[in-house]
């Protein structure tokens, strides 16, 4: 059929075109799938963008990988726009975000447009769930893990049934504006969360020793109350007594007395303002670290620290032990041992208790007991020795008993199971053996009483009384006569 000619255009016309058209939808049957292998190509020359599906392609040309792959130089994304705006990027950034309605949410704008690697922003929730192993690694940078919402939503990180292992090659921080909580218990609440329901974040509230500690608190700060007043007069009498004596032991109690009311009064006061927030912001988080344990909570190291600005506890509802080869309890102003019911010090070697420049004082408010139960007790002081009763006072030894004065020679009392001596001592320093001195002597034994000065001497036995003169026996009243009576009176 020739070309018709209109308008100087030449056009070419078919009169059955309709007619080849194909009006019935239905399609015809698919044939008889071939043996393979199939695959099926698509390629856009800019950027190379090729989506290939089936078979690998030939080695060295397109995508040389089976199932649905995909393929280019800059840029790979997947964009939702209306429900929960989420968009998924691959290689460089996604440039042509630009308008408002494309605008993706995100904690740090930037992402969405500049992101190089791979990012998923979503304006909803993500989850990811994998049967087997779930592995996240950064090979030269940082791995962060971060909840940026408000003050209720938490940070999960949880094994079911086995270990939760954190550990690094510099350093471990734990840090938190609020509490710190480290909790051993059977009883632990294990989480749970299913999608999109909040973690609740309860584990802390499981093993709470807060009752415990609140009460020995209590009970610590009363003790501080008790014993401040009884620092206070302590104090008290000791600048009194540098005052008149300027002995410099004294000045230094007064100084580490005023030191511990001053720290004492401070620590109860901060006490107590705690306890008074607590009433008002009852739920309120603190600043504080918890380490609990239902039954057993160790801190082992080389060298462990423990320190506190205003104050440090330790402290149990039953008992504390301090142990190890060697222990020391040492504090620049004041060091106080306390206890409710009872306070014992003991070694199995020696006990030393004293003080470089203050008093040692030993105090009860009833007894108090000085014993060694195999050797011996005893007191020395470089200048006075005291021992009163405000009704007896009672010195006994079951051997021997010496009280003396002096030197190596002086005069003293020594007494034994069967004599007392009163006299002179020629070994007065020797307290086990003073050396009494027979010349000059009151003594006391089982047959006689007697006096001995010298060669004279009185000596009084149960029926008779020798008194001896070295020279001359003087019988003498000045106003009365002196009578001598007797069966018989012998003189010659």
């Amino acid at each position: 059929m020739p070309p018709r000619v209109k308008n100087k255009a030449i056009k070419l016309t078919d009169p059955v075109l309709t007619g080849n058209i194909e009006t019935d939808l239905s399609g015809d049957a698919p044939a008889t799938p071939t043996d393979g292998p199939n695959r099926y190509t698509i390629y856009v020359p800019t950027d190379n963008a090729t989506l290939s599906l089936g078979e690998a392609g030939p080695e060295k040309t397109r995508i040389h990988e089976r199932g649905i792959t995909g393929r280019t130089d800059t840029h790979v994304h997947f964009h939702v726009t209306k429900h929960a705006p989420t968009v998924l990027s691959l290689g460089g950034p996604a440039t042509a975000f630009v308008s408002d309605e494309e605008a993706i949410p995100s904690h740090d704008p930037k992402v969405p447009k500049q992101s190089h690697g791979y990012s998923m922003v979503t304006s909803r929730s993500a989850w990811h769930d994998a049967q087997d192993q779930n592995y996240i690694v950064s090979r030269s940078c940082d791995v962060v893990l971060r909840a940026a919402g408000n003050a209720n939503v938490t940070n999960l990180v949880q094994a079911d049934l086995g270990t939760v292992v954190v550990s690094a090659g510099r350093a471990i921080r734990v840090g938190t504006k609020g509490t710190v909580s480290i909790v051993a218990d059977k009883a632990v609440n294990m989480e749970d969360p299913a999608y999109e329901v909040a973690v609740a974040g309860a584990v802390r509230e499981t093993c709470d020793r807060g009752f415990e500690t609140d009460w020995i608190a209590y009970v610590d700060n009363l003790q501080k109350v008790i014993l401040g007043v009884v620092a206070g007069i302590t104090t008290y009498r000791a600048f009194r007594t540098y005052a008149k004596d300027r002995e410099a032991g004294e000045l230094w109690e007064g100084i580490t007395g005023v030191a511990k009311l001053g720290i004492d009064a401070y620590q109860f006061v901060n006490f107590a303002n705690g306890e008074v927030d607590k009433l008002k912001k009852k739920k309120e988080e603190t600043s504080d670290v918890n380490i609990m344990a239902k039954n057993s909570a160790k801190v082992l190291g080389e060298n462990v620290t423990a320190h506190g600005t205003m104050g440090a506890t330790l402290s149990s509802s039953f008992s504390v032990d301090i142990l190890g080869p060697t222990t020391g309890m040492k504090a620049l102003l004041f060091a106080g041992i306390w206890a409710g019911a009872g306070t014992s010090v003991e070694a199995l070697g020696n006990v030393d208790v004293g003080s470089a420049l203050g008093n040692v004082g030993i105090e009860g408010k009833k007894n108090v007991d000085l014993c060694s139960k195999k050797a011996s007790v005893t007191a020395v002081a470089a200048k006075n020795v005291q021992l009163g009763a405000g009704e007896k006072a009672m010195l006994h030894g079951k051997r021997q008993v010496y009280c003396g004065s002096g030197g190596s020679t002086g005069y003293g009392l020594h007494a034994t199971a069967d004599k007392l001596h009163l006299g002179r001592f020629t070994a007065g320093t020797n307290l086990g053996s003073p050396g009494p001195d027979d010349d000059k002597k009151v003594f006391f034994d089982s047959s006689r009483v007697g006096i001995m000065h010298g060669k004279s001497s009185v000596q009084v036995y149960t029926t008779i009384i020798k008194i001896e003169a070295k020279s001359q026996l003087m019988l003498r009243s000045n106003n009365h006569d002196i009578q001598l009576k007797g069966k018989k009176i012998r003189l010659g």
